[in-house]
């Protein structure tokens, strides 16, 4: 499996100044991810999140839960 990491900041988001915020608190869960347990309810909480708010840029979401996953196993 090829490994790949990828910085994300904000600033590449283009959208509304509320859903930003949000944006902001979902890719900071995922960068905290410090060990296997936290991948888990990283998960967890990134589906809720997609209840809660759409699944509006779902794919970059997704690729750096995966790339964050990977870093940390």
């Amino acid at each position: 499996m090829e490994i790949f990491n990828i910085n994300i900041t904000i600033d590449d988001i283009e959208t509304n100044k509320h859903f930003r915020e949000e944006m902001k608190k979902v890719l900071r869960v995922i960068k905290s991810m410090s060990n296997r347990e936290h991948i888990t309810a990283t998960r967890k909480y990134i589906d809720l999140w997609y209840k809660s708010k759409g699944e509006n840029h779902k794919n970059l979401i997704e690729i750096y839960f995966k790339s964050k996953s990977n870093e940390v196993k």
